[in-house]
């Protein structure tokens, strides 16, 4: 008996599908990789493809990270994990864990909430909010609730420079 069928869905191939592919491998599975950009649902049919993949013929989905696109891109390529997790294949990591995770505000709630200590946080939404909190603390990083890697994380040590950096987040809705 052959292994497993493993599509790993990613944005792009770089060292850690090649890693992820290569291990498959080594355990006897057969590792594919497929693009979040390239789902198609086929709702007549029911099925979901990317490019020449069929989702729906893999014994396992192993889920990287969701690339950054519109609200309604992320919450298409969330809910294509959904309908397969539906329809009984295994999602690693599963599309509830996804939603819950890349939210650094409910991560951190929960993690409060768990007795976990974390750094004090604050989230908000208005410039004025954000500078009482940033006074308040005299020192502070600024993080994107949604992102990964350190991508726009800024650390802010003075009220001009926070002035000018929360200004900017707020002015394009961050």
């Amino acid at each position: 008996m052959t292994g497993l069928r493993v599509a790993i869905l990613s944005s792009r191939r770089g060292w850690h599908t090649a890693q992820l592919m290569r291990r498959f491998s080594e355990r006897g599975h057969r590792p594919v990789l497929a693009r979040y950009e390239a789902i198609v649902a086929h709702l007549a049919g029911g099925r979901l493809t990317s490019g020449d993949e069929d989702l729906d013929a893999t014994d396992a989905i192993f889920a990287r990270i969701i690339p950054a696109g519109t609200l309604e891109q992320v919450i298409y390529r969330v809910d294509a994990l959904h309908r397969l997790e539906e329809r009984g294949i295994p999602v690693v990591n599963s599309p509830r864990a996804i939603e819950r995770t890349v939210d650094k505000f409910w991560t951190s709630a929960t993690l409060e909430r768990a007795g976990v200590p974390t750094p004090e946080t604050v989230v908000c939404e208005r410039l004025d909010d954000a500078l009482a909190a940033f006074r308040r603390m005299g020192d502070a990083v600024v993080k994107p609730l949604f992102g990964s890697m350190g991508r726009g994380l800024v650390r802010i040590s003075d009220e001009e420079t926070a002035y000018r950096v929360l200004r900017a987040i707020v002015s394009i809705g961050g």
